[in-house]
């Protein structure tokens, strides 16, 4: 009774397996099969009983099948890959393939057989969008790359511009410091007007030593800073003069 129970056992594993298993004799004829084994190549167990399994390998996979079953050696637990026929389709199955001996003569085979066909397209849909994905963010990449480089190239010229705009601003305020010392060795007091109507004057120093003013204070008293203290008075042929009638004011 234990024994028949384990028997019983054993015997719906096989039967019921989520995984197709098959058992060949040592020229290759199918000589028992699960449920699941033949439903994975769309027939019934007993229909499949005495046919040579390499009727269901597709004529591609055929050599390496055989190749694979030629060892009359132990050579081992095999596993691998090939395209079987089922009805009007071709699907992909993994085996894992072992040899059976009696008395170290091979006697034939034991194959366990997963489909593994929707696994393969999904992964190959899962690679090609990968691939699909990778050649977007390359492009993407390039495009940032050379942008990148161009905004580079702006910051390069913009930096060069920069630095020939502070050079040309030290030359001129080189120039202005060698002006300023040419109008302080003249013995005469000399004015500029910055403006056309007068409001910014600058002179050399004997200008300001004759007004009694500092630079700082600016020679004009037409400004329009309301704070400004009046130093000195403008006259005329003897007559003071209101600023707005001085000449520089009045061509403007």
């Amino acid at each position: 009774n234990e024994n028949k129970k384990s028997y019983n056992k054993y015997f719906e594993f096989y039967q019921y397996s989520p995984l197709g298993f098959f058992i060949l004799d040592r020229n290759g004829i199918i000589k028992d099969v699960n449920i699941k084994g033949a439903a994975i190549l769309d027939s019934n167990p007993e229909d499949m009983i005495n046919i040579n399994f390499i009727d269901f390998i597709t004529e591609d996979h055929r050599n390496f099948f055989n190749k694979t079953r030629s060892y009359n050696t132990n050579i081992g637990d095999q596993t691998f890959k090939i395209y079987l026929k089922k009805s009007e389709d071709t699907i992909l199955v993994k085996i894992q393939f072992n040899q059976i001996f009696n008395n170290k003569i091979l006697n034939g085979y034991n194959m366990v057989i997963n489909d593994i066909t929707q696994q393969e397209k999904v992964k190959n849909e899962l690679k090609s969008q990968y691939e699909y994905l990778n050649s977007i963010m390359n492009e993407r990449t390039k495009e940032l790359l050379s942008t990148n480089e161009k905004l580079r190239g702006k910051i390069e010229k913009i930096k060069l511009s920069d630095k020939k705009l502070r050079a040309s601003e030290e030359r001129e305020q080189s120039r202005s410091e060698e002006f300023a010392k040419v109008l302080d060795a003249v013995s005469a007091a000399v004015w500029i007007s910055h403006d056309k109507s007068g409001h910014l004057i600058t002179g050399n120093q004997l200008s300001y030593d004759y007004l009694d003013i500092s630079p700082m204070d600016g020679i004009t008293n037409s400004s329009k800073n309301s704070q400004k203290l009046e130093t000195f008075k403008i006259f005329k042929d003897g007559n003071e003069i209101k600023t707005e009638d001085m000449p520089v004011q009045l061509s403007s």
